[in-house]
C-alpha cells in the first residue's frame, strides 16, 4: 500500500509537470500567433514583417531592405519633424512612405511606384530634410555660391509647384529655404533667389 501510495504521488507530480509543459506550449503558441498589430516593435519577426507588407500591399525588390515604419511614433524622427507632421495633420503613413522612408534614410537608390495622392513626395522629402538639418546652413553671399544641397526634378511646372508647396510645409519651420526654377516665371527673380542661397531647388529640366 505504501509503495502504491508513493507511486500515485509520483504519478500525480509527473502529471502536474506534464500539464505545466502543455500549458507553457499553448501560451507560447498563442504568443507566436498574435497579429503584428498586437506586438511591440522589438517583438516583430520576419513573418510579422511579411504579413505587415501584405496588409499594406507593399511589394519590394532588392537586397537587405530595411523594415518598414509601423507608425510615426515608432519612427524615431526628431521631435521637431514629428511636431510638423502632427501640425499638418498627417495621422498615419501611407504604404509607400512606410517602406520608402527607411530606404531613403540609408542613402540608397530607390524607385517607388504608387498611385497619385499616395504621399510619394513626403516619402523622399523626410529623408532629405533629416539629412539637410544635419548639415551646416548655407549663409547668404559668402557661401551661397556652393549651391543647394538638393535638386528635385519634376516633369511639369505644375508638379514642381506642388512639390514646392509640400516642401515649404516642412522646410520653413526648419529654416530650410526652397527655390522653384520653372518656366513661365521670371528668370531674374529665380536667379536672385538662388544667389540669396537655398538648401533645396525644385526645377523642371527645361528651365
Amino acid at each position: 500500500e505504501l509503495l502504491e501510495k508513493r507511486r500515485t504521488e509520483a504519478e500525480k507530480e509527473q502529471e502536474k509537470m506534464r500539464l505545466k509543459k502543455v500549458k507553457r506550449k499553448e501560451e507560447k503558441q498563442k504568443w507566436d500567433d498574435r497579429h503584428w498589430s498586437e506586438k511591440a516593435l522589438e517583438e516583430m519577426t520576419e513573418r510579422d514583417w511579411r504579413i505587415f507588407r501584405e496588409d499594406y500591399n507593399i511589394t519590394i525588390k532588392g537586397g537587405k531592405i530595411p523594415d518598414p515604419i509601423r507608425s510615426w511614433q515608432e519612427s524615431g524622427f526628431p521631435k521637431e519633424i514629428l511636431d510638423i507632421i502632427e501640425k499638418v495633420g498627417y495621422k498615419d503613413l501611407t504604404p509607400i512612405q512606410r517602406q520608402a522612408i527607411p530606404i531613403g534614410l540609408q542613402n540608397r537608390d530607390i524607385i517607388g511606384v504608387a498611385e497619385t495622392g499616395s504621399g510619394k513626395t513626403l516619402a523622399f522629402l523626410i529623408p532629405l530634410l533629416l539629412w539637410i538639418t544635419s548639415l551646416p546652413k548655407i549663409e547668404r553671399l559668402e557661401e551661397a555660391d556652393q549651391g543647394p544641397y538638393s535638386i528635385i526634378l519634376a516633369p511639369t511646372r505644375e508638379l514642381a509647384q506642388q512639390i514646392e508647396e509640400e516642401t515649404n510645409k516642412f522646410g520653413q519651420p526648419l529654416g530650410i529655404r526652397t527655390v522653384v526654377v520653372v518656366g513661365g516665371l521670371s528668370r531674374e527673380e529665380q536667379g536672385f533667389r538662388l544667389r540669396m542661397g537655398c538648401e533645396i531647388v525644385i526645377a523642371t529640366p527645361g528651365r
